[in-house]
């Protein structure tokens, strides 16, 4: 981000992220200060002159935040964002492979024996991302980082599992818009 350029802390509503607030990137570095007394989800973006426009989902929580935009962007500082950054570091491979897979598909020109094989791989790869989705959230469902990949995930979930889990949604996160929907549909 060159300086004079603006980052702005946004909020996703629905599908659209409405911004928040911005700060001006000087000696290649910003701030934003204030205090937060619930954790939430929020990402930082900003636009580039050219190319994609990087951004980052993370944990808005007291504490010093260290954020990093690029095609790889981090943010890492606070017990929530270290883990939830743990999470998309494991994820990111598999999404990865998993992305590569489908790319082929889409080429064409595959024999039926590679489609079994890509099928195979698919789905192995779906797997361990799941199993790792899943035991993030059940390791995590008492904080705010399995209950922001809780709502994603719960359909590839047992009733069972989702009453399970819902009995240990704290109460502070119960009337969070994502939280309320699923525990209502559960």
């Amino acid at each position: 981000v060159a300086d004079g350029e603006y980052v702005y802390l946004s909020e996703a509503k629905g599908r659209e992220l409405v911004n928040l607030d911005s700060a001006v990137v000087a000696n290649g570095a910003f701030e934003f200060n204030g205090r937060q007394d619930v954790a939430v989800n929020r990402y930082l973006t900003y636009t580039p002159k050219e190319g994609r426009a990087p951004r980052v989902d993370f944990f808005l929580e007291n504490g010093n935040i260290a954020v990093a935009l690029g095609e790889t962007s981090t943010a890492t500082g606070t017990p929530n964002n270290d883990l939830y950054q743990a999470y998309k570091n494991e994820a990111a491979p598999l999404n990865k492979a998993i992305a590569e897979i489908s790319k082929k598909f889409r080429e064409g020109n595959l024999t039926d024996e590679q489609k079994e094989e890509l099928n195979k791989q698919y789905e192995e790869l779906d797997n361990k991302l799941t199993a790792l989705t899943h035991s993030t959230i059940e390791n995590n469902i008492t904080n705010i980082v399995g209950l922001q990949l809780w709502p994603s995930a719960s359909y590839a979930m047992e009733l069972a599992k989702l009453q399970e889990l819902a009995a240990k949604v704290p109460a502070e996160f119960k009337s969070n818009e994502r939280i309320a929907k699923l525990l209502k549909r559960i």
